[in-house]
């Protein structure tokens, strides 16, 4: 489930908040963070002057729900998930991520397109693709090498160990890492945002994205029906009989 409201000052609040399933996303979820996004597209006088995301309970985002990989996937071209990272890359006001707790999978991908990621001291990210049988996701191919270097990102993406918050600090992965919740600092991050110009602020993020311009909704669509193929691949390998006998 996706909470939305805005908050004083012009901030929408997106909260993820599906604590029971440990914030997993599914169509859904994508849908309305989706939607949510697409209306921050507006005339900067009439939209959002930042967009806060945040989660319910102690996990930040436990990644895919893992039983949609049955049911919703491979994904048709352009469908719920590739629709919420397109928005989510294409929001023209700044994004600013609270993350508590563990941030897995897609989880962690979408931080890659946050400008403010405040993480609390114990949360972690973690990108657990290869273990799964996957490829990555939310342009995580191009913006992973690109952030921390190829070597670091081969050894985040093939032994799909949690990073923890002061080491995401470190390679630019998270922008602070705080005691207690830090939902309160990235508030704080989102009120100041506020005193500044609308324009000025997204021609400032204009600007800083072209700087490092990539076709990221052609990427989304290649990850995601790439991780559609080896899920295809590994389904008939489960079903067709080995010349043994097995299965």
């Amino acid at each position: 489930m996706i909470q939305s409201a805005v908050l004083e000052g012009g901030i929408l609040h997106l909260r993820i908040d599906d604590a029971r399933r440990r914030n997993a996303l599914g169509t859904q979820a994508y849908t309305d963070l989706a939607a949510a996004l697409e209306s921050a597209a507006g005339p900067a006088d009439a939209a959002p002057v930042a967009v806060l995301l945040s989660a319910a309970g102690p996990v930040f985002c436990a990644g895919n729900d893992l039983a949609e990989f049955e049911t919703h996937w491979p994904q048709p071209a352009h469908g719920p998930v590739y629709r919420f990272l397109a928005a989510l890359h294409a929001c023209p006001c700044p994004v600013i991520a609270a993350v508590q707790g563990g941030a897995v999978g897609i989880g962690a991908t979408m931080l890659l397109h946050c400008d403010v990621v405040v993480m609390a001291r114990p949360a972690w990210l973690c990108y657990p693709f290869a273990k799964l049988g996957f490829t990555v996701e939310g342009g995580a191919s191009r913006l992973l090498p690109a952030r921390i270097g190829h070597l670091r990102a081969m050894q985040v993406l093939l032994s799909g160990r949690r990073v923890l918050a002061e080491e995401a600090v470190e390679l630019g992965l998270a922008t602070r890492c705080v005691d207690g919740d830090p939902m309160a600092f990235a508030l704080e991050e989102a009120r100041h945002v506020g005193t500044l110009r609308p324009d000025v602020v997204r021609a400032l993020k204009r600007q800083l994205r072209a700087a490092g311009a990539m076709d990221f909704p052609a990427c989304f669509e290649d990850e995601i029906q790439l991780i559609g193929q080896c899920l295809t691949r590994f389904r008939a390998a489960i079903v067709t009989p080995r010349k043994d006998g097995g299965t």
